[in-house]
């Protein structure tokens, strides 16, 4: 089974290690992004329902079993999230260049500004750092105004922050006309073909 998600949205609102562990245990707790959570619930039935496992994950995320399960994993591979998650000294905003409502965002340019801020490797010996990263603040649909802010870059110094800000900035089309969010699952394929 393959879904088959929109491209012209980011799933979630965060990119970057820290900052997306952060928003798994909002979502594990009840207090994330709808549609990422919504999403995540899809993609887990899809593994139940594969696995022939009777279960409802949305169960699991009321009742806080994920959350528990999660946490037990962590700890069973020496993870220390009592320590805390690493923070970008630097979080500076990346204003809108125009009034109107986010039609779309380009899902490639956030990430490649991402590997520029240090959330991935562009060889394998690069340093990547934990705390870097893009959390989104007007996803599709939302309507800004010049200045307002269509992201928070989370960097290691002001001037690489600075840096991605083209990029991230063009990344964001806006419309004047009012934009309805689409569904961030398009269709189901399996061996029988597709379903939307």
């Amino acid at each position: 089974v393959a879904l088959v998600t929109a491209m012209d949205n980011p799933l979630g609102r965060s990119v970057g290690n820290a900052l997306e562990v952060r928003e798994a245990l909002d979502a594990l707790s009840g207090k994330g992004d709808a549609e990422l959570v919504q999403v995540s619930l899809v993609v887990a039935r899809e593994m139940c329902w594969l696995a022939e496992v009777n279960a409802d994950p949305g169960d699991a995320l009321r009742s806080g079993a994920g959350l528990k399960t999660f946490l037990a994993m962590l700890a069973a591979q020496g993870g220390r999230l009592e320590e805390g998650l690493p923070v970008a000294p630097v979080q500076l905003p990346v204003g809108s260049f125009g009034d109107g409502y986010v039609e779309s965002i380009d899902a490639l340019e956030v990430g490649l500004a991402g590997l520029e801020v240090g959330v991935g490797r562009k060889r394998k010996e690069d340093r990547i750092d934990a705390a870097a990263g893009i959390v989104i603040e007007a996803p599709v649909g939302a309507r800004v105004r010049a200045g307002e802010p269509l992201a928070i870059v989370h960097a290691s110094s002001e001037e690489l922050a600075r840096s991605v800000l083209p990029r991230l900035q063009a990344a964001w089309r806006l419309s004047e006309r009012e934009v309805k969010r689409p569904p961030h699952v398009l269709a189901r394929v399996d061996k029988d073909g597709v379903t939307r």
